[in-house]
């Protein structure tokens, strides 16, 4: 072999050699990105299971009364940026958002590119209604969906005496001189409840105020996103 060809084969085995080095230093650089990408992803994933876990836990800062999967609308309404870190300790230095049916709840920084964790919740929201019906004796006057507790307020006209209230068929409130003022009745919140008003003589509309305190329901989609 001349020295010419030898020099000529050494300088293509050189280039060969490069070639392959950078080739594999690619690839090497490829697969830590592909990894270092599902690390990521697995760590945005963990992040929001356990924001959406604490979210809807019994003791979490939106449970309804430490029931589990059951939110108070009014925590909700009320929630925001600044008590994302107080409310979610986990949550401090990363990007999350909570939104509820696609609305946003409370959200720091950008947490588009994270992962997302969904729960199906209820929400609970309180509802006042107040009612003034007339009452005769024998009658009563249906109360309206779930009710937690009554206010009875009695201001019956001259020459009337009340001397009996009945709630869902039970003696709420019963004096035989005579009834008159405010009172707060007990209300199984479990079965629609009626009202009943024992008086001697008529009882006009507003004579009779009740208001009943009770609670809507409804089912939404929680969702967390978090990108830790």
């Amino acid at each position: 072999m001349s020295r010419g060809r030898g020099q000529a084969s050494l300088l293509a085995l050189g280039v060969a050699l490069l070639l392959v080095t950078g080739a594999l230093g690619v690839a090497l650089a490829a697969t830590h990105g592909a990894f270092a990408a599902v690390d990521r992803d697995a760590a945005d994933a963990r992040l929001a299971d356990s924001l959406a876990a604490r979210a809807v836990a019994p003791d979490g800062p939106f449970s309804d009364r430490a029931r589990a999967n059951v939110l108070d609308g009014a925590a909700l309404r009320n929630a925001s940026a600044a008590d994302l870190g107080a409310l979610f300790p986990a949550a401090r230095g990363h990007a999350v958002r909570i939104a509820l049916d696609g609305d946003v709840v409370a959200a720091a920084g950008d947490a588009s590119a994270g992962a997302t964790s969904r729960r199906l919740v209820l929400v609970t929201s309180a509802e006042t209604r107040t009612y003034g019906p007339r009452f005769e004796t024998g009658t009563g006057f249906a109360l309206r969906g779930r009710v937690d507790a009554l206010d009875v307020t009695l201001t019956p006209p001259n020459g009337t005496r009340v001397t009996a209230v009945r709630v869902g068929g039970r003696v709420a409130l019963s004096d035989p001189r005579g009834l008159a003022g405010a009172y707060r009745v007990a209300v199984s919140p479990y079965r629609n409840a009626s009202v009943a008003v024992d008086a001697d003589g008529p009882l006009p509309a507003g004579s009779v105020v009740l208001v009943a305190h009770g609670e809507t329901t409804r089912t939404a989609v929680l969702e967390v996103r978090a990108r830790a």
